[in-house]
């Protein structure tokens, strides 16, 4: 059997747009800021994990807790959240704030686990 080579047609317009290059890189800065935008114990406990477009035209917001509780504090705190977001990073439309339970979220506590296992190697 011959297979023969398609060209792969990708519309890099869409794929590298003004908006989503926009969404990248404040998603980058978001999660640089994550601690002084939650705060360090919430940072510990909690971590961005993605910005998706609405259809209204607005963003909202994924964030991956560790624990039920943690996912309640934060959509009691959605306001704060999202107010500090626009403040630290200059994300605009973000409407919404939606939590997800992952066990091992946390920003602080990935950087740690990788400190640590790093500590032993000698290179």
């Amino acid at each position: 059997m011959l297979f023969r080579s398609q060209p792969i047609n990708l519309n890099f317009n869409k794929v590298f747009s003004p908006e989503r290059m926009q969404r990248l890189s404040s998603f980058g800065i978001l999660h640089r800021n994550w601690t002084e935008i939650v705060g360090s114990m919430m940072a510990q406990r909690s971590e961005p994990i993605a910005i998706e477009p609405q259809q209204d035209g607005s963003l909202g917001l994924i964030i991956a807790v560790d624990h039920p509780i943690i996912a309640q504090h934060i959509r009691l705190l959605h306001e704060d959240i999202r107010k500090a977001c626009f403040k630290q990073c200059k994300l605009h439309g973000l409407t919404k704030v939606w939590t997800r339970v992952q066990p091992g979220a946390g920003i602080d506590r990935k950087s740690t686990r990788l400190n640590s296992s790093h500590a032993n190697n000698s290179y």
